[in-house]
């Protein structure tokens, strides 16, 4: 019985909340958001790390992608998307420990 309530609890969740969080490793910042198409991205990781920087739009389809390797100091890209429609984009930055997904709206 908990709180004078004499029935069986009707439904139990047992969950465990185990991992890292990436997003935190790779510190991806972008700027300025909202943007007119001339994106500033910021990331670092812990040491110098093969990524692959994409941008996808709200309807998923990838509208730009970028390899290259990231440095501990921090690694700056400039994204110019000025010639895409306006409206939520998707920036994601992958590195084998994981990967971050930040969101840009154009205007």
């Amino acid at each position: 019985m908990v709180q004078n309530c004499l029935s069986e609890p009707s439904n139990v969740i047992h969950y465990s909340g185990v991992g890292i969080d990436y997003s935190e490793l790779i510190g991806l910042t972008i700027y300025p958001v909202p943007s007119d198409g001339q994106i500033n991205v910021s990331f670092s990781t812990p040491g110098a790390e093969k990524y692959t920087l994409s941008v996808y739009n709200c309807l998923g389809s990838k509208v730009f992608e970028e390899h290259g390797t990231s440095f501990p100091s921090g690694t700056n890209r400039f994204i110019d998307l000025s010639g895409e429609v306006k409206g939520l984009y998707f920036i994601s930055i992958t590195t084998k420990m994981g990967s971050s997904v930040k969101k840009v709206i154009l205007m």
